[in-house]
């Protein structure tokens, strides 16, 4: 990362120009909570890579916003799914419904032409139009020719097309051309009141915890990959206990502490550095069951990312154990 601090772009900047849409967030959900952006519009032209605020939430050649969903989802958030929003008035010129979701996201499944899965082309007038790629399978309930309000439900984020992870690939474009809505202006520059197309600004969050869960041995990377939803029920009394944390844009540097604090005090915790940039990445510490059983009662696990001595973000899991 080349920043060492949160950063908050535009924070008080979104005056659309006239003839230029405003878009509002092209996902049904809470930013931060149960979303966050994982990847921005690469903005440097050669193999390297930058995002709006010159960091590298980004990949070469990057084209949109990708909103990524969070994990500890209560079970009927994850069943009930996301819903995809037009981010503003226009007309529908392009759909796919047909291809099927990834069983898995490490799956490998040939997309070649079809990169962006399930979508939905709008043309929003004036040389405008926004792309919404990766939706569920059979999602998509609107047609090509179809009139658009921004806000109106345009299918689900699923799992479709060029994807590892659960989201949505939002893209903007003028007369055929990339557009960053976080830098109306295609500034190329990562001043802090960029001009936004967002109706309300979002702010550039370089890093985070994406979940944070509780099992009785280290967990696959796979498995925590897939949208994690934490069991705070436990029956019996497990083998080992296992706090594991998942989070996005990690830096050289950074320093992970993850706690397990029972009924008892603190069970278990540890401290991990964190050694090169990571786009994901999940870590895991635990402990054995002693020979006389874990106690009974309330546990909470807490995972806590801390960059230059400050806590950046932070995430808990709470259980019962017999």
């Amino acid at each position: 990362m080349k920043q060492t601090v949160l950063a908050i772009l535009g924070s008080l900047v979104a005056v659309s120009a006239a003839g230029e849409p405003s878009f509002t967030q092209p996902v049904d959900c809470e930013l931060g909570k149960t979303c966050y952006i994982q990847n921005y519009v690469d903005r440097d032209p050669g193999p390297a890579y930058l995002d709006v605020a010159c960091d590298s939430l980004t990949y070469n050649g990057h084209k949109g916003t990708d909103f990524a969903m969070s994990g500890n989802l209560d079970i009927n958030t994850y069943f009930r799914g996301f819903d995809v929003l037009a981010a503003a008035d226009g007309v529908v010129r392009g759909v796919r419904n047909t291809m099927k979701d990834k069983a898995n996201p490490t799956d490998t499944v040939d997309v070649s032409g079809k990169e962006c899965g399930n979508g939905v082309v709008i043309d929003h007038g004036d040389g405008w139009e926004t792309q919404y790629c990766h939706m569920k399978y059979q999602s998509v309930r609107v047609k090509q020719g179809q009139t658009v309000k921004a806000s109106d439900v345009l299918g689900q984020v699923g799992l479709s097309g060029r994807t590892e992870f659960r989201h949505l690939h939002f893209s903007v474009r003028k007369d055929g051309k990339v557009v960053d809505p976080f830098d109306a202006d295609n500034t190329g520059t990562c001043a802090s009141d960029l001009r936004q197309l967002w109706d309300t600004p979002i702010p550039h969050v370089p890093t985070g915890l994406i979940a944070v869960g509780i099992d009785d041995e280290v967990p696959p990377y796979d498995d925590i990959s897939a949208l994690p939803i934490s069991d705070t029920n436990w029956q019996g009394q497990p083998k080992a206990l296992v706090i594991w944390a998942f989070g996005f844009g990690s830096d050289a540097g950074d320093i992970l502490h993850m706690n397990v604090n029972g009924p008892n005090g603190t069970l278990f915790e540890t401290s991990v550095v964190l050694k090169k940039e990571q786009a994901r990445y999940s870590r895991a510490y635990g402990k054995k069951r002693p020979s006389q059983g874990w106690p009974a009662g309330n546990y909470v696990g807490t995972a806590t990312l801390q960059r230059q001595g400050q806590a950046v973000a932070q995430k808990e899991v709470r259980f019962t154990l017999d």
